[in-house]
């Protein structure tokens, strides 16, 4: 149908069937076949043959109309689906809340720069939402933490920018001088990402294996705020050793390698398929990821997810 509507505006424009013809490339005959075609389909006619040349009906100059617009709005979204179009408009990313700290704003800037007609609209949620929205639609990619060898849903594209370890921080009075095994921290009230965060389940299972319970003195989606509570003496917490490396000025507080626990985790870029014309924005950010991770002291890849 757009071929036929194409046509009618093609034939309205140039003025006459000839004219039109040598536009598209087409016969007289083709072109007349086309509009018949439109007819067909519509209903109605949209040229008048009772005079010569013909003339467009009412009908036909409401059609006109629409047909403009409707091939205005599908060149547009040609556009919008072509990864050889200048990335514009709205991108929509997630971050997985651990991943949503300040610094995190230079990488994300650093793309935007590059295409200047480009809008990053954020979004903060837990990793498990994060995958739910890019299936659905609703962000065009994702910054998430994973626990390493988690796998992300198969109908989506993933790849792994870069890894962490999960290290246990509290005061340094508690940690300090501590050796063995988890059952040392046995009865320790800990700071962590309310339920439904991926890492706090593998946290909590390992604890179990342990024979140890959970037991949680605070609960709340922000690690700046974690870490101030972890140092008022709420309990002990759980921190990405990429976070804690930026804030070595917290002295009265200890980080602990020594408990037997090791906790991988996996930062990873995720996003349904082709972006069409956001494309080249994603493919932009994920360079500037693997480059922000990498001089943050967190080992970059590559590798497929």
């Amino acid at each position: 149908m757009l071929d036929e509507i194409r046509t009618f505006v093609t034939l309205a424009e140039a003025g006459s069937l000839q004219r039109a013809a040598e536009r598209l490339l087409l016969t007289p005959s083709a072109v007349t076949r086309q509009i018949q075609r439109l007819e067909t389909a519509l209903g109605a006619p949209v040229l008048d043959r009772r005079v010569k040349p013909p003339r467009i009906t009412p009908i036909g100059q409401s059609v006109l109309e629409q047909g403009r617009s409707l091939l205005r709005s599908f060149e547009a979204m040609k556009a919008s689906a072509s990864t050889k179009t200048e990335p514009a408009g709205v991108f929509r990313l997630g971050l997985s809340h651990g991943l949503a700290v300040a610094a995190i704003a230079a990488p994300i800037r650093r793309m935007t720069n590059r295409f200047s007609s480009l809008q990053p609209q954020l979004n903060a949620d837990m990793t498990q939402n994060l995958l739910e929205r890019v299936r659905r639609g609703d962000l065009d990619a994702a910054v998430m933490l994973l626990p390493a060898g988690e796998p992300h849903s198969p109908d989506l594209i993933g790849k792994v920018i870069a890894t962490d370890h999960m290290t246990i921080v509290g005061p340094a009075g508690l940690l300090r001088g501590q050796e063995g095994d988890l059952r040392c921290l046995d009865g320790q009230a800990w700071v962590m990402n309310p339920p439904g965060c991926l890492v706090r389940e593998t946290f909590r299972s390992t604890l179990e294996a342990a024979g140890m319970p959970l037991k949680v003195a605070a609960e709340v989606h922000n690690m700046d705020l974690q870490l101030s509570l972890v140092s008022a003496g709420y309990g002990l917490g759980l921190f990405p050793g990429r976070f804690l490396a930026q804030r070595r000025e917290l002295d009265s507080l200890a980080t602990a390698g020594n408990f037997g626990l090791d906790i991988p985790v996996s930062i990873a870029f995720v996003k349904a398929g082709s972006l069409g014309r956001l494309e080249p924005a994603a493919i932009a950010l994920h360079e500037e990821l693997c480059g922000y991770f990498s001089r943050s002291g967190v080992a970059a890849t590559r590798t497929q997810a």
